[in-house]
């Protein structure tokens, strides 16, 4: 019963990763979308803000899926009886590129913010 509880808690950590950073882009971008006109006047520090937390979020999913891809690793493969370390090991590479990458799509949906004014029409 304590090995399946330790697993749903580390299956949550990698699919946090694995899922977490697109859902964290995509809020991302509906945010900036929905608020460039608000920010028009002098509020631009509210999009530079989301940003820097989504991308603060990214990241955190990438650390944690490392996290858990390290522990994986130090299990040898023949006393994996029942896939579990292989499974740890996969979705936690998958969610260390998966989260980079949705890292990059954030800084690149970020950077139009310093340099293009909202108020332009």
């Amino acid at each position: 019963m304590e090995r399946a509880r330790d697993s749903f808690a580390n299956d949550i950590g990698l699919w946090v990763g694995v899922l977490g950073a697109p859902a964290i882009w995509s809020l991302q971008f509906l945010l900036n979308y929905a608020l460039a006109p608000w920010s028009c006047p002098n509020r631009q520090i509210v999009l530079h803000l989301i940003t820097l937390i989504a991308l603060l979020a990214a990241l955190i999913g990438a650390v944690l899926c490392w996290r858990q891809w390290k522990q994986a690793g130090e299990v040898a493969p023949e006393l994996d009886e029942d896939g579990l370390f292989g499974r740890r090991r996969f979705l936690g590479a998958l969610g260390i590129l998966v989260c980079i990458m949705f890292a990059m799509f954030i800084v690149a949906q970020g950077l139009p913010t310093f340099f293009f004014d909202p108020c332009w029409n």
